[in-house]
C-alpha cells in the first residue's frame, strides 16, 4: 500500500503521468525522490481473517 502526504500529492497532481499500473507505481516513487521527498516504510500487522475468501487470486489481482 501506497501514502502520500498532502503537499506530495500536491505536486504529484501537477505532473503529466500518463501510465498505470506498475509503471504509475514506478513513476511516482522515482519524481517523489527527484524532487527531494524523504521515502521511507511503515511495517503493518496483518491478521487473517475468519470466514471464507471470495476473491480469486488471478482474476482480482
Amino acid at each position: 500500500m501506497w501514502a502520500f502526504r498532502m503537499e506530495v500529492m500536491e505536486v504529484l497532481e501537477k505532473m503529466e503521468i500518463d501510465t498505470d499500473g506498475f509503471d504509475l507505481k514506478a513513476n511516482l516513487f522515482v519524481e517523489s525522490a527527484k524532487k527531494g521527498f524523504k521515502i521511507g516504510g511503515v511495517l503493518i500487522n496483518y491478521y487473517r481473517g475468519k470466514g471464507s475468501v471470495n476473491l480469486d487470486p488471478i482474476q482480482d489481482g
